[in-house]
């Protein structure tokens, strides 16, 4: 579709997309100067959090199985937030897309918040994971 001052609607549409690119670099940049670390050294972090949550969430069930004064959803009262976030995460990973080609899904874990550590696994190699966009 041509343009008013010459180009085409999908050269205008290009370079949008790779000015936004740039600017996603630029910022990137930015924001590694002035925290003083690079991400990778970081990455790490996130693992040891989740894997502390994940000990925290069995630990819970397993004082509510023996302690009858819990309430039973204990565990759903603190960690419901994080369920769903994960369920809003898992629906926005499956995109639409054109009659040929088929769905992307979610592939990091998730499931309900009754199985053993919930959607806090991270079992990517890179400390990605359930709550990465």
């Amino acid at each position: 579709m041509p343009l008013a001052g010459g180009g085409t609607l999908k050269n205008w549409a290009e370079a949008f997309v790779s000015s936004g690119e740039e600017l996603g670099v630029l910022l990137s940049n930015r924001a590694d100067a002035e925290t003083g670390t690079e991400r990778a050294t970081t990455r790490g972090f996130r693992g040891e959090v989740i894997g502390l949550l994940n000990r925290f969430r069995a630990a819970l069930r397993d004082e509510v199985e023996f302690n009858p004064a819990l309430p039973r959803n204990l565990d759903a009262q603190i960690f419901g937030t994080f369920d769903e976030l994960d369920k809003l995460k898992a629906g926005r990973a499956k995109t639409p897309t054109t009659s040929n080609e088929s769905t992307t899904e979610s592939v990091g874990p998730t499931g309900p918040s009754s199985e053993v550590g919930g959607p806090f696994v991270d079992d990517s190699s890179e400390g990605g994971g359930p709550f990465v966009s």
